[in-house]
């Protein structure tokens, strides 16, 4: 009887901790992401002059600083409540799997793509916490910088 207890006991752990970090990575779902708005100074973003860009989703992934002007619509992060639900996401959900949510949250809020990046002004901007310190606000476990909304700038006439 004993047995059976703890049998059970295990399996509604088990069921428990797949509920709690349930992550669907279908491109209509936000996943456990979450979004911050970003309001305030759009110029003078930095640039790059070439970049790799991920042009599998439904918005392009910027890794790095894109070659032409954008301002920044927000900061995508993780709304992962629960130390346990994140360590069962960690292990069964790659960041590929996470990136299909990131890439949903940021066309939900008009993005033109998605920057991951860890330039220090832009990291700066937007409270980005570096190293260990942002670990749990990440929406992509092995990225350590940004993961930003950005919308092209209008071209100046």
């Amino acid at each position: 009887m004993k047995r059976y207890k703890s049998l059970l006991f295990s399996a509604a752990l088990v069921l428990f901790g797949l509920t709690a970090c349930q992550t669907n990575p279908g491109p209509a779902t936000t996943g456990d992401t979450g979004f911050l708005g970003y309001e305030g100074q759009q110029s003078g973003w930095p640039i790059e002059p070439s970049a790799l860009v991920e042009r599998d989703w439904a918005l392009p992934v910027y890794r790095g600083l894109p070659p032409k002007p954008y301002h920044i619509v927000g900061r995508i992060i993780s709304r992962q409540d629960n130390i346990i639900g994140r360590g069962l996401a960690e292990g069964l959900w790659s960041d590929r799997d996470r990136m299909a949510n990131v890439v949903a949250q940021a066309q939900a809020h008009g993005a033109d793509a998605v920057m991951l990046t860890v330039n220090s002004k832009i990291m700066e901007t937007l409270h980005v916490p570096a190293g260990d310190e942002g670990r749990n606000d990440r929406p992509l476990y092995n990225f350590p910088g940004a993961v930003v909304a950005i919308k092209w700038a209008e071209p100046v006439q």
